[in-house]
């Protein structure tokens, strides 16, 4: 395949799928930056560091870190549960017409 005998579509085509390629790369580049310092600001320098250190690699790290956070995540989650229930248990049996707004007010 030489380069002086292509056509002027084939030549686009070639160009169009390096550009696709090459945008494809860096969104992926880009998403890995993003996604290190979002971790480096949720967790801290330090204990990021601590994790690639023990996690072997980067990316099994930055894995444990993310798994780390959905946990956290989610035990707050309950816990909000919890308070609303208990707070909704605690005005007695006869008041159950209240909502979560009622519950934002006090």
């Amino acid at each position: 395949m030489n380069i002086t005998t292509l056509s002027t579509i084939e030549l686009a085509l070639v160009i169009a799928l390096a550009v696709i390629v090459v945008t494809v790369i860096a969104a992926w580049i880009f998403s890995r930056k993003r996604r290190t310092k979002k971790l480096r600001a949720q967790f801290g320098g330090a204990e990021y560091a601590r994790a690639v250190e023990e996690g072997g690699t980067k990316r099994q790290a930055e894995a444990g870190l993310k798994e780390r956070a959905a946990r956290g995540e989610s035990l707050r989650s309950r816990a909000l549960v919890q308070v609303i229930v208990r707070a909704s248990s605690s005005r007695g049996a006869g008041s159950r017409r209240g909502s979560l707004t009622d519950l934002e007010a006090r």
